[in-house]
């Protein structure tokens, strides 16, 4: 198995720094970037990291504990500057936030696609910076693709993602189609992540999750607050070579 690592703990040295770009695949488990990170990003080290949260929100309150001059990309709504999300509030912690979440949304994906945070990282390059993509997260947008049409919803109201579970169960959909569809969308995110790196200017870039996923694991699916599966918390700390 390969080497783990408190994740805050690395964490805390790279906010230290005076440049990075920390890259956060939203729901990437270790495991399936272990199968599939070599085809697609720069040479680089990887050890694997224990997130301390399960979910989003828990990850972004235990890392971000202070005000941080820095530029936070964001297709996450969890991080945003037009409110504060279940107890975080974005403003007070980040000096600019990119709510790519709201105008990068694509109803008929029903997620925010990698292309646009692409797009938005580049356009607010800054010495300390933070990328996060939904993807793999689903809706699942790759191929195979598992989605539907979605407005952009409300903080709180389930996505597609949630339904397409609810057709799992009814037997409408197999586990193994949904376990491809995730590996196509992390192989789709990564792929973007292998076009924004060459143009990022920093020398610090870490590629890393905020937390993983459950794909059938303990008959469960997706993830949850206050869950200590080994699915939903190691997850890659991939440091590029410079």
């Amino acid at each position: 198995m390969i080497r783990a690592a408190d994740q805050l703990s690395l964490l805390r040295k790279v906010l230290s720094q005076k440049e990075f770009c920390l890259i956060i695949l939203d729901a990437c488990r270790l495991d399936y970037f272990m199968m599939v990170y070599r085809n697609y990003l720069p040479e680089g080290n990887l050890i694997g990291a224990w997130s301390p949260a399960s979910e989003t929100l828990g990850w972004l309150k235990a890392v971000f504990t202070g005000k941080y001059d820095l530029v936070y990309v964001s297709a996450n709504a969890f991080v945003n500057s037009k409110a504060e999300v279940r107890g975080f509030d974005a403003k007070k912690h980040f000096s600019i936030i990119v709510d790519v979440w709201d105008w990068g949304w694509d109803e008929f994906l029903g997620t925010v696609p990698p292309w646009e945070v692409n797009k938005a990282a580049l356009r607010y390059i800054y010495p300390r910076m933070v990328v996060h993509y939904v993807q793999p997260h689903g809706p699942w947008i790759g191929e195979p693709k598992l989605t539907k049409p979605w407005k952009r919803a409300p903080q709180g109201q389930l996505g597609p993602d949630y339904y397409i579970i609810e057709a799992l169960q009814r037997g409408e959909i197999t586990p193994d189609r949904v376990r491809q569809a995730y590996l196509g969308n992390l192989k789709l995110v990564l792929h973007y992540v292998r076009e924004l790196i060459p143009k990022l200017p920093h020398n610090k870039i870490i590629v890393t999750a905020d937390h993983g996923e459950l794909l059938g694991e303990y008959d469960k699916w997706l993830h949850w607050p206050d869950l200590d599966y080994k699915e939903l918390r190691l997850v890659p700390w991939y440091e590029v070579k410079r």
